[in-house]
């Protein structure tokens, strides 16, 4: 029999291609199981049923070994047994239908919120390789990377990240405002994009805001198209006046007040329509709200 699991642990090695620590596992099992079978007096392989297989299993149990070891030790004797097949040694396989112990799932072992912020705490006066292992806590915890693909993140990949834009919504780029190659800085305007969900900024005069509520229909003439009505549904009605989002907002409360009649943008979003394709930004249009009340 030891000649036979040294061909064994040869084929492993050579042909399968496994590795040394592997070959020594496997080899320990192995003697294992041949130590159970010249206790019971079993000799030659033949003589390996499953109920040999599963005393055998049973004894490892009752040495308290552990489930992952019972496993690993269920893994090596079902390739011995695969192995004995192909000699012609045996005609079935014993450990068909045997299945392996379920390992216990253990709980993991977790840092406090205090432990936490003490680790992602700045310090005052830290050395560069204290300020090096703070950013790398600091993206372990916000990404969720594993420590492996931490130590293999190079600057050049992130800085490459940099160069990706990412758009909101499915559209069009309208303008682009910057050449190939330019390097621009946080807030600079790269390009005019166009959102395809077409609708309509209507202003309102505010005493014509009673009535209209979101869902309610409306009709659309274009300029553009005087002959056809496109119609639409109230998505939107803003917080506050356009004056208030001006770059100068007014100021009641200094000066002579004059009181002037307030426009109020109301977003209308246009139902599909074979024109909403053909419709662009800054086109002059007549909207009618039909109002539930």
């Amino acid at each position: 029999m030891d000649a036979l699991i040294e061909r064994y642990l040869t084929r492993l090695r050579i042909e399968d291609g496994l590795a040394q620590n592997t070959v020594a596992a496997y080899r320990l099992d192995l003697h294992a199981l041949q130590l159970f079978m010249a206790a019971h007096r079993l000799q030659h392989p033949t003589e390996l049923t499953r109920t040999v297989l599963r005393e055998f299993f049973s004894s490892l149990t009752r040495m308290k070994l552990s489930s992952s070891s019972i496993a690993r030790s269920m893994a090596t004797l079902r390739g011995w047994c695969r192995f004995l097949i192909k000699e012609g040694l045996l005609k079935e396989n014993p450990m068909m239908l045997m299945e392996s112990p379920r390992p216990w799932a253990r709980l993991p072992k977790i840092l406090t919120q205090q432990e936490i912020s003490a680790l992602l705490e700045p310090r005052m006066g830290a050395k560069p390789e204290e300020i090096r292992d703070t950013a790398m806590l600091e993206l372990l915890y916000a990404t969720g990377l594993r420590v492996s693909e931490l130590v293999n993140v190079e600057v050049a990949q992130i800085n490459l990240g940099y160069t990706r834009i990412i758009a909101p919504a499915d559209g069009t780029v309208g303008e682009r405002q910057v050449r190939p190659g330019q390097l621009v800085s946080p807030g600079t305007q790269v390009m005019t994009f166009v959102e395809n969900m077409r609708w309509v900024a209507a202003n309102f005069r505010e005493t014509q805001l009673t009535n209209i509520r979101v869902g309610d229909t409306a009709e659309i003439r274009l300029d553009v198209y005087p002959d056809k009505v496109i119609k639409g549904r109230v998505l939107e009605v803003a917080p506050a006046s356009g004056s208030q989002f001006a770059l100068l907002p007014p100021d009641n409360a200094t000066g002579n007040f004059t009181k002037v009649v307030q426009r109020v943008p109301v977003k209308i979003a246009i139902e599909d329509s074979s024109l909403s394709s053909q419709l662009r930004p800054g086109l002059s249009a007549v909207v009618t709200v039909r109002t539930r009340h």
